[in-house]
């Protein structure tokens, strides 16, 4: 009696194969993971960053706009909400980012930025903004707002103590 071997074309992968493929995958997605949630960690500060710069801006040309004094409040903290009198698109939540400020003027609290009805702020509404993850190590952002004429200024924060000549623009 001959034996003949067969081969059938459509028998599909083993359990090992499979196996073999689900542990690569696992271990690239391992590999991965780390790098992909410090990006977005990045991504939500460069975000809150946005939504910050926006606001005050907004109250700013509103305060030339309307020929009044406007107000941004930003306080310190995790999960934060910026708030106004001018913001005609809305208060901003800030979550899942760290705000620090050190106001010019050396204030502790909520720091209140106002804009006179020429777009300039209060000598006491300068100072800088830290923004950074708390889930991550990865890079702090920071705004400098300085006193007179309400000029900004965004940037990499180096470290060290809140102030502005750490701010570093790129």
């Amino acid at each position: 009696m001959l034996l003949r071997l067969c081969h059938h074309k459509g028998r599909g992968m083993t359990l090992i194969e499979t196996l073999m493929v689900m542990l690569m995958v696992g271990i690239l997605a391992a590999i991965a993971a780390p790098s992909y949630l410090n990006w977005l960690h990045q991504k939500s500060v460069e975000d809150a960053l946005a939504r910050v710069t926006g606001a005050i801006k907004e109250a700013q040309k509103e305060a030339v706009k309307r020929g009044t004094d406007c107000w941004v409040n930003i306080p310190k903290g995790v999960g934060q909400s910026i708030t106004g009198n001018c913001l005609i698109t809305g208060d901003r939540t800030i979550k899942d980012v760290e705000l620090q400020h050190r106001k010019t003027n050396g204030g502790v609290g909520v720091w209140k930025i106002t804009f006179g009805l020429k777009g300039g702020n209060a000598p006491d509404s300068a100072g800088t903004l830290v923004l950074s993850s708390p889930a991550s190590s990865g890079k702090q952002l920071c705004l400098v707002i300085s006193a007179g004429i309400g000029l900004m200024r965004t940037g990499t924060f180096t470290g060290g103590p809140v102030k502005s000549s750490e701010c570093i623009t790129s």
